[in-house]
Formats: structure tokens, sequence, C-alpha cells
């Protein structure tokens, strides 16, 4: 959120920052069709990632799963 609104960045530091506007506006909407329904996407771990990061993650999915979130696991 800046003074221009509530965007999604350009500076995620994922595969979204290379989208144009459009693709990320659909994106953004998409992300707020979630919210309302309280569903979410699974986030994936990698090699990276810090165990701190991961009991973080950990914590908050749990947390969403008992207020009611479905947490969707999107794995190809």
């Amino acid at each position: 959120m800046d003074k221009n609104g509530i965007r999604l960045s350009d500076q995620t530091g994922s595969r979204v920052d290379c989208w144009t506007h459009f693709d990320r506006k659909k994106f953004e909407i998409e992300i707020l069709q979630d919210i309302l329904k309280f569903e979410t996407i699974k986030v994936e771990f990698d090699e990276e990632q810090s165990e701190k990061n991961k009991e973080i993650i950990s914590r908050r999915t749990g947390s969403m799963e008992n207020r009611g979130w479905t947490i969707k696991d999107i794995s190809l």
C-alpha cells in the first residue's frame, strides 16, 4: 500500500516481478477472492529458507487453519 493505493509489488523476489501490470492485477484479484473465502495456498519450503522462517510459516499456517482457513496444496 502506498500513496497510489493497494497493489501487488513488482519487487517480491519471485517470478511475479516479471509479469505485466495487467497479469499482476489479475493475480491480485485472485488473492482477494481467496481471502474472502478464507482460502490460501500452502507455502512450499526450499533449502534456502532458514529453520526459523520455516517455523514461523508453520506456526502462522496452523493459526490460520485453527481460525477456519482452508490451506490448498497445489503441488505439481
